[in-house]
């Protein structure tokens, strides 16, 4: 089981206007998190439910998670409680930068993820983010055959730091990086593939909106 902070934003056609709310969820993946999220939102709002943009997900720890559920609710219960984010300090989650990961934050991403030992994004422990700093200025030849490929990706920071921690921590063949032509590649097919899927998503996450809102709008007349 995975945990996600979901940012639910609506758009300026909203009956509100223009909002943005934070929502944890418990899901084994992207797609069922989305899922989840376009549940709560038929739930909570159905009759405006096609003026929410799709939430961006970002994983967290557990304990982020439970920490950004109310008190009344349950450890194990479905976490279905939108909280304001403006008012609200949000508890630490994932070390490694969520978004804009570009310069010397890409190169600390990409560090971290060539810790040899077992790691996860969002449970980064200190020791592996010094060691990570230690082989950026040092200037690891690694570090920077991964950083020149990642850089010519259009658009990364949509991507996020997940994406990156992700391919390089995915990838097969260690050797690549010997390699420029072998490691652009891998990394852009990885791309294709990420863009892939979040048009999927995307799609499913419309689909159960859209027939949330029906279903609510149905129930109203």
């Amino acid at each position: 089981m995975r945990y996600f902070h979901a940012q639910l934003q609506t758009t300026a056609n909203h009956p509100r206007g223009k909002t943005t709310a934070s929502l944890y969820l418990k899901a084994r993946n992207k797609a069922q998190a989305l899922r989840q999220a376009a549940a709560h939102i038929g739930e909570v709002d159905g009759a405006n439910g096609l003026f929410y943009r799709v939430p961006k997900l970002e994983a967290v720890t557990e304990a982020a998670y439970l920490a950004g559920l109310p008190p009344e609710r349950q450890p194990d219960a479905e976490p279905v409680s939108v909280t304001p984010v403006a008012p609200q300090i949000c508890p630490p989650r994932s070390p490694l930068p969520p978004s804009g990961v570009v310069g010397a934050e890409l190169e600390q991403v990409i560090a971290c993820a060539l810790w040899p030992g077992e790691l996860e994004v969002a449970t980064v422990p200190p020791v592996v983010q010094a060691w990570a700093a230690e082989k950026c200025a040092s200037r690891d030849v690694e570090v920077m055959a991964w950083a020149l490929a990642l850089r010519q990706v259009p658009e990364l920071s949509q991507l996020g730091s997940e994406f990156v921690f992700d391919v390089v921590r995915g990838c097969p063949c260690g050797d690549v990086v010997r390699s420029a032509a072998a490691l652009d590649a891998y990394v852009m097919g990885e791309v294709r593939q990420e863009r892939a899927t979040m048009r999927r998503l995307r799609r499913v996450f419309w689909q159960v909106a859209d027939v949330l809102s029906e279903t609510v709008t149905g129930c109203a007349s």
